[in-house]
């Protein structure tokens, strides 16, 4: 059975898009902050630790923030090249680029997550 398409209006599809890469950067943003200011105090304890030569881990388990800006601008760029006023989507697509559902995005939101919550101290 072929999937469900939807017409859509493709100015209004476009600036969805642009929204959604927005919000998307300011999360990736937030999430490569806190990696950085928890990486910096992890490292430091490791230093100082060091430095008082105690014993030290060197195992340091954080998940480096990813951003997916290209699947956007692969999006936007398809539209730029898209004759006429109105894009005929398929479900998978306005999944994406309406709905901001990417197949990335459970993991993305997961590590951003952590990132914004304050350090825990015994890291």
């Amino acid at each position: 059975m072929p999937e469900r398409t939807i017409r859509v209006d493709k100015a209004r599809l476009i600036e969805r898009l642009n929204e959604n890469r927005a919000r998307h950067e300011r999360e990736y943003q937030e999430a490569l902050e806190g990696y950085k200011a928890r990486l910096v105090l992890i490292l430091s304890r490791k230093l100082e630790a060091a430095k008082r030569r105690l014993e030290v881990d060197h195992l340091i388990d954080l998940e480096v923030p990813r951003e997916h800006f290209e699947d956007y601008d692969r999006a936007l760029a398809l539209l730029d090249w898209e004759q006429g006023d109105s894009v005929e989507l398929t479900h998978g697509e306005f999944e994406r680029y309406v709905l901001d559902a990417w197949p990335w995005k459970g993991k993305f939101r997961s590590v951003h997550a952590s990132y914004i919550r304050p350090a825990n101290p015994n890291q």
